[in-house]
């Protein structure tokens, strides 16, 4: 299937790089003028009784992707935040003396994963539950900029702005129709009822089961979404559903005002312009020593400052931690997707460093590739043989291949909101003979056996050929459902009945045994610790982590001083929003698959692991 994409995403690739490279040398001479301009580079200080600024610009991921030429030629730069970053600011503030509150600024967010989301709020809770009030302020507020809005004290609201709940969906392109009217021929292999990543490529919609799953996980992480912004504002009990569903009688009894009608709702609590929300913060904290600002310290500022007071981790007693986002893919790759090679080089780190005593690997992938998924798993295995615990801690999703790496964990640690399970896997096969003979092209020729040349995707997938791909799917299958038995203690009848790769959320998980308790990575730290028979506060936290080249630390300083600055745009040259939102899609859908790489054609993998 990757083969019939190719020359298009080539094409678009080739077509782009000049604007890409000349992109790259206008970013370069802009930041080498602006550091010109800063003088000495004087650090930000804290300022005493002043306020921290939670302003994260991105999306919040485990993991940072590291930028590169192609996310610039699509027009979409990786603007991202770590997780623990915003966890160690937030943290950090709760116990600074010389913060007096913390102001919420959520409008160049752009969102995380629900189970992100939930982890994050609890270190914002537990800020306000210290007796520091929390303030959040936007000119709009969207579905996860909300959610953690709901942990503020105050809400405040630009009169010109909105806020927008619509609920989860998973949601994605079908390809049958466009591979029948280009004559291709899509062989798919796959066991479990639910297994559902292969339907794209020969379906034009869900599948009654596909929905069936994906409508069960996404109902529970609405409900953990519902629930905690009820019990954060103090709404009644099926207040926020009733209000969603009576949005448009809600909207006309506002007069059409959106900003009024979430005043109405006790949605927000005041609605203000942006110089009465300065003027309101100028009331409490005090007034910046330059412009017209209130005082306070900005997330990225304050990180330096952090990092700056960092003692040099020398602890004889280490909790390594090992992250993994993405697809998982034989070999090396670069952070957005997992190759095995790279993760194994990682682990196998942890394994042969004395001063650590217990791994947590921290997972963040729907999955890809059977064959390297358990080249990571052997890799965990001999961690353990080496005497060190291992606890998976999940993140967004750890699905299909993510769940597959992490089955023989000494303990599974997921968020409610996790998606996890999809346990099944599935091969696929796509030949081009009728395409070619509709062009006039045609294959022929004689070998020495049935199987010679029974792959060349010129010619037409011959029944032997079928099953024996299906046998090896079908066994690939049972081998997944024995390394789960054996990592969950459980019978293969037992998890083949919870298998099927349906996909299930992190609270279901629980109940079904495929994951041991409910928590965040601290609390997975911790566990691993404790296994380590490491006793809270002597020892330390180490994340394992591959070193960037020198051109790739140039690459990442470049765009975050560029988007400090407010020096890169939004998008590069998208100048008409559906058209964008439709090319961005495409492009997402050609990029996915790239995890079309296993040796042997099979993979676990969760297509419907997306929440919008």
């Amino acid at each position: 299937m990757k083969a019939i994409f190719s020359f298009i995403w080539g094409a678009i690739r080739a077509f782009t790089t000049v604007a890409a490279f000349i992109f790259f040398i206008l970013v370069f001479v802009m930041i080498a003028g602006i550091s010109g301009m800063s003088g000495d580079g004087q650090r930000v200080e804290v300022p005493q009784g002043g306020a921290f600024v939670f302003n994260p610009v991105g999306q919040i991921v485990d993991q940072k992707k590291i930028p590169t030429i192609n996310d610039v030629l699509r027009g979409a730069k990786p603007v991202e935040v770590k997780l623990r970053d915003t966890m160690k600011a937030v943290k950090a503030a709760q116990d600074d003396d010389k913060i007096a509150l913390m102001v919420m600024d959520l409008d160049k967010f752009t969102g995380a994963g629900p189970a992100v989301l939930h982890e994050l709020g609890g270190a914002l809770e537990a800020f306000r539950e210290s007796g520091k009030k929390i303030i959040a302020m936007g000119d709009s507020f969207g579905q996860p900029q909300y959610y953690l809005a709901a942990y503020a004290d105050e809400i405040w609201l630009n009169p010109a702005g909105d806020v927008g709940i619509m609920g989860y969906g998973a949601y994605g392109p079908y390809f049958s129709d466009a591979l029948d009217k280009l004559k291709a021929d899509v062989h798919v292999f796959r066991v479990g009822t639910y297994k559902s990543a292969v339907e794209p490529f020969i379906r034009n919609d869900m599948s009654d089961a596909a929905k069936e799953a994906t409508k069960g996980f996404l109902d529970s992480l609405w409900g953990n979404y519902l629930a905690d912004v009820t019990r954060l504002r103090g709404f009644d009990e099926g207040a926020l559903s009733a209000a969603i569903d009576g949005m448009v009688d809600n909207l006309r009894a506002a007069d059409g005002d959106v900003s009024k009608m979430a005043l109405d709702l006790g949605w927000v609590d005041a609605l203000k312009t942006r110089s009465e929300m300065t003027a309101a913060l100028v009331d409490l904290v005090g007034k910046a020593d330059m412009g017209e600002g209130f005082k306070g310290i900005g997330l990225t500022d304050y990180l330096k400052q952090l990092r700056s007071h960092d003692k040099d981790d020398k602890d004889d007693r280490l909790v390594a931690v090992v992250s993994l986002r993405g697809a998982i893919v034989p070999g090396k790759a670069p952070v957005g997707q997992i190759g095995a090679d790279t993760a194994v080089k990682l682990i196998k780190a942890a394994r042969t460093n004395d001063k650590v005593k217990a791994l947590v690997l921290r997972i963040d992938s729907p999955g890809g590739s059977v064959f390297a998924s358990e080249v990571i798993r052997q890799a965990v295995l001999d961690v353990q043989k080496a005497g060190k615990p291992v606890i998976a801690s999940y993140g967004t999703v750890a699905a299909s291949g993510g769940y597959w790496i992490s089955a023989n964990a000494d303990e599974i640690w997921a968020m409610p909101e996790t998606i996890t399970g999809s346990i099944g896997i599935f091969g696929m096969i796509t030949t081009f003979d009728q395409s070619l003979d509709m062009l006039g092209v045609h294959t022929d020729g004689v070998g020495t056996t049935q199987l010679a040349g029974a792959f060349d995707l010129t010619r037409p997938l011959s029944p032997m050929v079928a099953d024996l791909v299906q046998s090896s799917i079908e066994h690939g299958y049972g081998k997944f459902l024995s390394i789960v038995a054996e990592g969950r203690s459980m019978s293969v009848e037992a998890v083949d009945a919870i298998a099927q790769g349906r996909v299930w959320s992190g609270e279901t998980a629980l109940e079904l045994g495929l994951v041991d308790h409910l928590g965040g990575l601290d609390d997975a730290v911790k566990a691993a610790a404790q296994k380590a028979g490491l006793e809270e506060g002597d020892y330390g936290v180490r994340h394992v982590q591959e070193q960037l080249d020198p051109f790739e630390n140039f690459i990442v300083s470049v765009l975050e001083q560029a988007q400090v600055r407010g020096m890169v745009p939004d998008s590069m040259g998208q100048t008409v929003p559906v058209v964008a939102d439709i090319q961005g899609r495409f492009m997402t859908a050609m990029e996915e698959l790239q995890w079309l790489k296993d040796p042997k054609g099979a993979y676990a993998i969760c297509m419907h692991c997306k929440v919008n």
